[in-house]
């Protein structure tokens, strides 16, 4: 048998040290057509992965680190197999470049996503281009599910780290009444702002006696409700 016949299917473990890389990483197998084995390694646990690629439990390792992405094959002597074309869909959404057609698309995937932790919008945009509910590239795919997240009001942005990407997680506004010294209450409530971060607003709200004054006021403004000059005594 010769080295081109000798191709075998990638049965693909994963190693990398952030959560949001080993998320990229299984949709990127998954959209080549490779099988994930469900192994899933940081780095500093390479002797783990030497241990079970002993075992046999996969024949690939697809890694990323500082920026670079690996595909080592662990039977050096086969061959990758040849790239083929994958079968059509009909039954699969072809991708459109509206936002509003894939906007229930995107907040479908993004609470499935961040129902156990917050996810950046490069993850959910992963996600989305390795089932082909996306198209383009992997940039704009995250500007649109930006946008969507927004537009949606369901989800919240969080503060990006140093070098790091917003993560999103579903929005659960706060809201707390604070009675003053002098007698006034202040409504404590979020709003979104333009970025998706959550802003804390204060709302005074009147007394019960201003209040009653104010309606006093709109009432003696009336000229229907205007009072007679009687004989009786005006009560203040």
């Amino acid at each position: 048998m010769t080295k081109e016949e000798q191709t075998i299917t990638l049965n693909v473990a994963v190693c990398a040290d952030s959560p949001d890389d080993q998320t990229v990483l299984k949709a990127y197998v998954r959209a080549r057509g490779w099988k994930h084995s469900g192994h899933v390694y940081r780095f500093d646990n390479w002797q783990d992965v030497v241990a079970d690629a002993k075992d046999g439990k996969f024949n690939t390792v697809c890694a990323t680190y500082e920026g670079l992405r690996w595909l080592v094959q662990i039977a050096p002597e086969t061959d990758f197999p040849r790239a083929q074309r994958r079968p059509k869909r009909e039954s699969r959404p072809r991708p459109v470049d509206s936002d509003d057609e894939h906007q229930s698309a995107i907040v479908e995937r993004a609470r499935a996503l961040t129902a156990e932790s917050a996810q950046t919008a490069e993850t959910i945009a992963a996600s989305l281009l390795a089932d082909g509910l996306l198209g383009g590239p992997a940039v704009r795919a995250a500007r649109r599910v930006r946008r969507a997240l927004l537009r949606s009001g369901e989800f919240e942005a969080s503060e990006p780290e140093a070098g790091g990407s917003m993560r999103w997680r579903p929005w659960q506004p706060t809201k707390k009444s604070v009675e003053q010294p002098d007698g006034h209450t202040v409504i404590y409530t979020e709003v979104l702002s333009t970025t998706g971060i959550p802003v804390q607003i204060a709302i005074p709200v009147k007394s019960s006696k201003e209040i009653a004054e104010m309606l006093l006021r709109e009432v003696m403004a009336d000229s229907r409700w205007a009072p007679r000059k009687t004989g009786a005594k005006q009560i203040d």
